[in-house]
Formats: structure tokens, sequence, C-alpha cells
């Protein structure tokens, strides 16, 4: 495989974004559960993201066919990254459930937009140990995320834990401000976006 600068800005991006996300999630659910002392609350936490995702299937595969897939991923980092920088501020639980759901549906958008940039930036002979690789770091931050995100709250408090997860998406929307602009190859990408086009 030849190594190319777009691997490895792919792979450090993602990898810092999905290490952040596991130290959130560790956070998240100890700050549910402090504020409601509720396993069903705690449990409803885990739904929120199924059904965000339902809703947001209406939509997105429109949206993303006739938008810059970088655009994309830039925007919907910062735009969790802002959410989450929030959250230790809320003090109802359901206020937390709804900035879950708005993360949860701007999440949804990237992981199409992923795909085509690793479709068009990865050569078709690299894509086997690319997606290898991108494995490896995946699982690593499964293991990895949990104890680390363990310890940051241990040495200080969820909040931390959450603001560190929103520099990491901050940092995952720099890197991917690094990839080349792709130009789409469809006759409607510069149409503006109308609700009859979303439901399509």
């Amino acid at each position: 495989m030849q190594l190319k600068k777009e691997y490895f800005i792919l792979w450090i991006g993602q990898g810092v974004s999905r290490l952040g996300s596991w130290i959130y999630l560790i956070a998240l659910n100890l700050t549910v559960w402090h504020l409601t002392e509720s396993p069903a609350m705690v449990a409803m936490l885990y739904m929120i993201g199924p059904i965000a995702r339902t809703f947001s299937s209406f939509f997105v595969g429109s949206i993303v066919d006739r938008t810059n897939k970088r655009t994309i991923l830039i925007l919907s980092d910062v735009f969790r990254a802002v959410i989450v920088c929030l959250m230790p501020f809320a003090s109802s639980v359901w206020l937390i459930f709804g900035f879950v759901f708005l993360t949860n549906i701007a999440a949804s958008f990237t992981q199409p937009s992923s795909m085509f940039m690793i479709t068009k930036l990865v050569a078709e002979n690299d894509r086997q140990r690319f997606n290898a690789i991108n494995s490896i770091l995946s699982s690593g931050s499964f293991m990895i995320g949990p104890a680390l995100g363990g310890i940051i709250i241990a040495m200080s408090n969820a909040s931390v834990a959450m603001w560190i997860n929103s520099g990491a998406l901050l940092f995952s929307a720099l890197m991917m401000s690094l990839l080349p602009k792709i130009t789409q190859q469809l006759n409607d990408a510069r149409n503006m976006i109308t609700p009859a086009m979303i439901c399509q």
C-alpha cells in the first residue's frame, strides 16, 4: 500500500473522534445517572440513538447526495462539538436527551459522507489495507476510550470528559478541512435543496 497524506488525515481525524466518543459515552451515562439515579433513564439514553437515526433516514440521503461531503463532515463535527460543550450546563435530563438526539442527527450525516470520501481518496488497491488499519484504530478506541474516560472522570469530573470530547470533535473537523475538495459529478448537485428533494 502506498501511504498518502490523505490516508493519515482520515485515520487520525476519525481515530481521535472515536476515542473522544467513548470518553463522552462514559461521562454521559454517569451524568444521567447522577441526575436521575434511575436505571430506566439510563436505558432510555440508549434508545435515543436508534430513534434519531430512524428519523434522520428520511432526509439524510437526499441532503448528502446534493452537498459537498467534506463540508458535511466538518459541519457535523463542529455542530456536535458545540452541543457536547453545552451539555454539562444542562440541569434537566430531558434537555440532555434533546442534546443527545441532536448529536445523533448530526452523526447520521457522517457515515455516508465518510464512506464517500474514503471511496474517492483511497485507491482501489489500497482499500483493503486502509480499512484493516481503520478497523484496528476503531477497536483500539473501544478498548482505550472507556478506560481513559474513567481516569479523566476520577481525576476531575464528567463535565471535563465531555469537553475533551468536544475538543476531539473540533480536532476531527480540522483534520477533515485538510482533505482535498472533491467535485461531485451530479447534475443536480448545485441545485437548491427543497423539501421535495429531501423527501425523495
